[in-house]
Order: C-alpha cells, then sequence, then structure tokens
C-alpha cells in the first residue's frame, strides 16, 4: 500500500512538509479508503487543525508542520501535535483574557463601582 501512495503523495525535499501530487487522483483513490475523508476540503481542514499550514510559496498542493521533520517520526505523535495545539489554543485565551481585562478597565476605571470580578 505504501508504494501505491508514493503515486500520489511524499514529502517535499526538505523533508518539512506533504506534497500531494494530483489532488483529483489522491481524492478519488487514497482519502475514501485509508483516510475516510470525502474530499480535499475535508483533508485540509483536519491537516490545518493538528498545526499544518499551506506553503504559498509552492506551485503543488503543499502543507508543512514543525512536527513533520525527516528523521524525527517522534515529533509527529498525536500526543506532541495536541500539546502544541493547546499552547497555541491557551495563546489566543490568554490574548482575549487580556483585551476583556482591557474592556472592563475602560467602561469600569474605577473598580470600586463593579464589584463582581469577571476573573
Amino acid at each position: 500500500m505504501i508504494l501505491k501512495l508514493i503515486q500520489y503523495i511524499s514529502r517535499s525535499q526538505s523533508g518539512k512538509s506533504l506534497i500531494v501530487w494530483n489532488e483529483s487522483e489522491f481524492a478519488r483513490d487514497v482519502l475514501p479508503k485509508c483516510l475516510r475523508i470525502k474530499d480535499m476540503p475535508c483533508f485540509t481542514f483536519q491537516l490545518e487543525y493538528f498545526g499544518f499550514k499551506k506553503v504559498e510559496s509552492s506551485e503543488q498542493w503543499d502543507y508543512a508542520s514543525d512536527c513533520l521533520v525527516r528523521g524525527k517520526p517522534e515529533l509527529l505523535t498525536l500526543e506532541s501535535i495536541m500539546a502544541k495545539r493547546w499552547q497555541e489554543v491557551d495563546s489566543v485565551l490568554e490574548r482575549y483574557k487580556k483585551r476583556l481585562f482591557d474592556i472592563k478597565n475602560r467602561i469600569w476605571p474605577d473598580r470600586t463601582f463593579c464589584s463582581v470580578n469577571i476573573f
């Protein structure tokens, strides 16, 4: 099965991204059989959810991730990917918390006015 996949998808020369060589054939022959995904947008969504980013400079369908490094398969574990994902979520939550705090301070500059602590 792996030999058959090589005709559809491979690593880039740098080893830090995945390249799909023929999107329509990959979507038709590989996605439903191997990954139970129905089309390329769903596959793209899954990749982006797990931290892969589109390589804009590439002419091919090319997605890269910090977890995809040739010779370091331990980086591409679900645990490591999800840990990185949660770090990103925590970062976003901290930004929103700071924005809410700033809004609260603008609305209620005198903190004694509002006795409810939202944090």
